[in-house]
């Protein structure tokens, strides 16, 4: 966990990447050694840092020692104040868009609830598979790594986000799965991913998620209950990171079937 209390700590919050993937999500708790719901917080927030062990970074920023606060997290008026720091997309356009945004939490500063609010501005991991290249690059990719993949399967545009739950798992999974997201919706029949979902059926329970094994034949998930899903990552060969539990990402909700958005 970072602890920040000089401007050196604090660049660090901004800087961090980690190799083959996107820069982390952080938890920022800002906190006073005064305060004492801060105090009791602490112990909370420690075990908040292992359960999110190399998945997202946690910190905790001393407004005593460092009380001019990032601008990214407004006027902060009452400590403690918990903060997710999402990082800005790879491929942003413009400086701008490149800033982190601060999204502040008012739920319950329980490790569940804390965890929860993780899961759902983790960055994704999951790879996009709109064609034939991409198709056949992220099975190329998965056999020089000998490990499953995990494609999703939704009746959705390339232009609608990837559902919170999707960007978590590929996250938790990142050591031992390669994930990745087929958008139907404007794909051509003859494309390799829209053949494929239509030769394995999965066109007839959208939204679908199906691992495909280095060999064997692939497994549908039968549904998009947390508990179900790890249970079906796992039988394939999944490792969870650890410490992590498919209770975080409970409060995110499943995909809705076949809806279109753009």
């Amino acid at each position: 966990m970072l602890h920040i209390a000089t401007e050196q700590a604090a660049a660090r919050l901004f800087q961090a990447e980690v190799p083959d993937g996107p820069r982390p999500l952080w938890l920022l708790n800002v906190c006073r050694t005064s305060c004492g719901f801060c105090q009791r917080l602490a112990p909370t927030w420690e075990l908040l840092a292992e359960r999110l062990a190399r998945l997202a970074g946690v910190a905790y920023w001393d407004a005593d020692s460092l009380p001019e606060l990032p601008p990214e997290l407004g006027d902060v008026r009452a400590t403690p104040a918990v903060f997710a720091l999402v990082p800005p997309a790879e491929a942003a356009p413009n400086a701008s868009a490149r800033r982190w945004t601060a999204v502040a939490y008012a739920g319950s500063l329980d490790v569940d609830s804390l965890s929860g609010f993780a899961a759902a501005y983790m960055p994704t991991r999951t790879r996009q598979l709109h064609d034939d290249d991409a198709w056949a690059s992220f099975a190329r990719l998965a056999a020089q790594r000998s490990v499953p993949r995990a494609v999703a399967f939704f009746n959705r545009s390339r232009a609608a986000q990837t559902p919170p739950i999707l960007s978590a798992l590929s996250s938790a999974y990142a050591d031992s799965l390669l994930f990745g997201e087929v958008r139907l919706h404007g794909q051509a029949e003859g494309d390799a991913p829209f053949e494929w979902a239509r030769s394995s059926a999965v066109l007839d329970s959208l939204p679908a998620l199906v691992v495909l094994p280095p060999s064997g034949r692939p497994q549908v998930c039968e549904s998009w209950a947390p508990p179900r899903v790890a249970a079906c990552l796992t039988a394939v060969g999944g490792s969870m990171a650890p410490s992590w539990s498919s209770g975080a990402w409970g409060r995110l909700g499943t995909p809705q079937p076949d809806i279109v958005s753009s």
